[in-house]
């Protein structure tokens, strides 16, 4: 079988440390004239080799031209209460992989609170991040009939620029509709879909 791999991505300009350091100062919403910003991500690290990953690859996204400033910070190193006032600062959070489960609290650290009371800003979850997702709402992550773990899959969106809700072309731009495309799995749970 081959080897997928990801591509060598160009070195981040932002760097890996907490957004929370004192020394720190937080960038205005738009510059001078009004300029927008870099857009800004947190990404929520549940102790896992794969944020890193992660972050590469979200340092290196252009949102309209405007560059992504990512934030990286452990699950457990800030209290929500410390957090929630300058969690609005964000664009989006990531939350990333990480061992354990979303039942349980040391595993997922912070990432319980801000799915509890975060409504307004967009949250994209990755393995353990989406589990966490899908408790959150009441779902349960339960086991997969069958393991998919390093297979691939082919992919298709449901949504157009054309869609009802007309997000269908902000959020599935430049990704292949006709056809759809191949993605690798590696994943032994699912989200039960009667719950």
């Amino acid at each position: 079988s081959a080897l997928h791999c990801v591509p060598q991505l160009p070195t981040p300009t932002t760097t890996w440390a907490s957004p929370f350091s004192s020394t720190q100062q937080r960038r205005p919403r738009t510059g001078a004239m009004g300029r927008s910003r870099a857009c800004r991500v947190l990404l929520v690290d549940n102790y896992d080799s794969y944020t890193y990953n992660l972050y590469q690859m979200l340092s290196v996204v252009h949102v309209e031209g405007t560059s992504v400033e990512v934030d990286v910070m452990k699950n457990d190193a800030v209290p929500f209460s410390r957090l929630r006032p300058s969690i609005i600062e964000y664009d989006a959070i990531v939350l990333s992989p990480g061992p354990g489960t979303p039942e349980c609290e040391q595993d997922v650290g912070v990432c319980r609170d801000i799915l509890d009371h975060l409504v307004d800003v967009p949250i994209l979850g990755v393995c353990l991040g989406h589990q966490a997702l899908a408790h959150a709402y009441g779902a349960k992550v339960v086991k997969a009939p069958v393991p998919f773990h390093g297979r691939l899959s082919r992919v298709t969106t449901t949504c157009s620029s054309d869609d009802e809700v007309g997000r269908g072309s902000e959020l599935f731009a430049g990704i292949p509709s006709d056809g759809g495309f191949d993605v690798v799995r590696y994943h032994s749970l699912v989200v039960d879909e009667a719950s």
